[in-house]
């Protein structure tokens, strides 16, 4: 593997400075002098990002950093660190050609001289190469940066400081809180995408109806939402991904109703991996489900006491009921919140787990899909890569030890 990852990827890289280096020593009459320019050149490579300049077509030699994992390799970065290369690699071809022209000289030639000399060393031949190795750097390089005008970007400081500022309005809506959850989760890992339907029931635990609710939807993911009841959308802020809706009738008080929805991933894209779903090992949470009331106003749920007296993970629920049903390629197994209820196959030959929450926990869950090999020690059940057999024992009697402990002091974990 180190093998490998020095060959495939840091060699080339390498490569190409060195390139550079001699081209610059080939131009600049003192060694010094050449070596200056290199370094700053380096050092101003990673002052780019700070003047505003975050695009690696601008960034010499520049590539997103690789993390090695059993369970998925290098991931859907490799591609573009790949297409990274080519693209540099493409520019040092052109960079080695100069240097073959300008190489023969004497420090005591002049730039006119000099100049003289390198048209000499010119040919047909070199002039038709530099020229198709430009055209395919360019050529690719308009591809990288199309590419990157279709990614997905999070609101930027100025979309959420607008939003903010239209949120002043909202303080005052206090949003239903969430009771139980019902969903149905398709991982496809092989296409690395997931589907995903379910729906909230929501209760309005107030002294006042609800007629008007803020609903925020995931910024990764494309979510359509309905209600039980009729209701029409009144605005979305498309950056902050926030939709009002106004219900019609109002929800009363101790009312309950279904806020429906149908969720799916967006496909990855040349530069960025957009879906959360992997090849192996993939691990979703539950923010790709959509959130009651608005979730951006940390400092009004730091300051309002009631907030104080439950909890900072989310503005519409306390502790929820969930139901999970996720299906899976039939090499794989699916985690989800809960107790598993029933394990089989679909009739398209797909694996199926069904999980429930037996009595209702906080809603911070998390969803997950693999080739995993487990071991088990009392009620703990460990989920690992089949490569990693070391430290078992420690873990399961650490997970022991602490559920004991807790239980003694707090009550059993449900």
């Amino acid at each position: 593997r180190v093998g490998r990852h020095l060959l495939g990827l840091t060699l080339p890289v390498l490569a190409i400075w060195a390139v550079v280096a001699v081209a610059v020593h080939s131009v600049l009459p003192m060694a010094w002098l050449g070596s200056l320019v290199l370094l700053l050149g380096w050092l101003g490579i990673d002052a780019l990002p700070d003047l505003g300049l975050e695009t690696y077509l601008l960034r010499f030699n520049e590539r997103p950093a690789l993390l090695y994992s059993d369970f998925q390799g290098y991931g859907a970065l490799l591609g573009l660190h790949q297409w990274l290369t080519l693209y540099w690699a493409l520019l040092a071809g052109i960079l080695l050609i100069l240097t073959y022209v300008f190489w023969p000289y004497t420090h005591r030639l002049g730039w006119l001289a000099r100049w003289q000399q390198s048209r000499r060393q010119c040919n047909r031949w070199l002039v038709s190469i530099v020229v198709l190795l430009g055209a395919a750097f360019l050529t690719l390089g308009y591809f990288l940066r199309q590419a990157e005008h279709n990614r997905s970007l999070p609101p930027d400081a100025a979309a959420l400081a607008a939003f903010r500022q239209k949120a002043v309005a909202y303080q005052a809506l206090q949003p239903p809180q969430i009771i139980a959850v019902e969903l149905n989760l398709d991982l496809y890992p092989q296409e690395a995408r997931f589907v995903a339907e379910g729906h909230y029931i929501v209760v309005n635990e107030g002294d006042r109806p609800i007629d008007s609710i803020l609903i925020r939807s995931s910024y990764d993911e494309l979510t359509t939402l309905h209600w039980d009841r009729p209701s029409q959308l009144l605005s979305q802020d498309q950056p902050t991904r926030h939709q009002l809706y106004q219900l019609a009738p109002a929800l009363e008080p101790k009312d309950t109703a279904k806020l429906f929805f149908s969720i799916q991933s967006r496909p990855n894209l040349l530069l960025e991996r957009q879906s959360v779903v992997l090849d192996n090992g993939s691990f979703l949470r539950e923010d790709i489900l959509p959130i009651l009331g608005n979730s951006l106003d940390t400092l009004r749920h730091l300051t309002d006491p009631k907030a104080r007296q439950r909890h900072f993970y989310r503005p519409d629920a306390h502790r929820v009921s969930i139901q999970t049903t996720v299906t899976t390629d039939l090499d794989q197994q699916a985690l989800a919140p809960g107790t598993l209820l029933r394990q089989d196959t679909t009739p398209e030959g797909r694996h199926r787990f069904v999980y429930k929450t037996l009595t209702p926990v906080k809603f911070q869950a998390s969803f997950h899909s693999g080739r995993y090999a487990s071991c088990q020690a009392g009620p703990v059940v460990l989920w690992h890569h089949p490569k990693h057999q070391q430290h078992h024992d420690a873990l399961l009697s650490g997970a022991q030890t602490s559920l004991a402990w807790n239980g003694q002091r707090w009550g059993a974990t449900p």
